[in-house]
């Protein structure tokens, strides 16, 4: 999604439309994520992006499309397409959008110091499993 939202590359990628259509759409400029790199919290705060403004994100696809001569998806378009059709994986996007917002957020903590709090979230899932 980073790729075609938010490409570093001015060459590559829908996000200047992207950013135009998002804030006609929102009222407010949503720029995408920069999933570039390896930053932590980027790509949790892409998936966020994508679960909250969800039918947003297909509408766009579906206007670029419209916008080409031949009316068809690239590959990496029609994948991403697909993908946010696809209920399995829109569960699994929830999910890491709830591990973000409550196991990550505080940016006094990186994730080697979050080490004994995710010990203790495992410990709950697996004593929850056993009752």
């Amino acid at each position: 999604a980073g790729a075609l939202f938010n490409h570093k590359s001015n060459k590559t990628g829908r996000h200047d439309s992207c950013h135009v259509f998002m804030e006609e759409k929102l009222g407010q400029l949503a720029t995408f994520p920069d999933t570039s790199n390896n930053r932590f919290q980027t790509h949790a705060f892409a998936v966020e992006q994508l679960i909250i403004n969800l039918d947003t994100y297909i509408e766009f696809l579906s206007y670029a499309k419209d916008q080409k001569a031949k009316h068809t998806f690239t590959n990496i378009k029609q994948k991403l397409f697909n993908v946010l059709h696809d209920i399995p994986t829109l569960e699994e996007l929830a999910m890491l959008t709830v591990y973000s917002q409550i196991l990550s957020l505080d940016p006094n903590l990186n994730a080697l110091d979050m080490g004994p709090l995710h010990q203790s979230v495992f410990d709950l899932c697996k004593s929850i499993v056993k009752n």
